[in-house]
């Protein structure tokens, strides 16, 4: 199993989307929905070529969508 490390910024992102969804929808979804992506995100980081090409942006750059959100890789 690969492992992942994020950004500052997409900590601070994680962070906000927790924030966000206690605020929206409560401590347990919020909890559930952040569990859910840092699963995804470790999928990908076994799985790294799934998601979209994004290369017309910059080469070798990847976008999957969780939920409401994209991971960009």
């Amino acid at each position: 199993m690969a492992t992942y490390r994020l950004s500052s910024k997409a900590e601070w992102e994680v962070d906000e989307i927790y924030a966000y969804s206690v605020e929206n929808f409560g401590v347990e979804t919020a909890k559930d929905y952040v569990a859910r992506l840092h699963e995804r995100l470790r999928l990908l980081a076994d799985h790294p070529g799934w998601g979209r090409d994004y290369g017309h942006i910059e080469p070798g750059l990847r976008r999957y969508e969780h939920q409401s959100h994209s991971i960009i890789t």
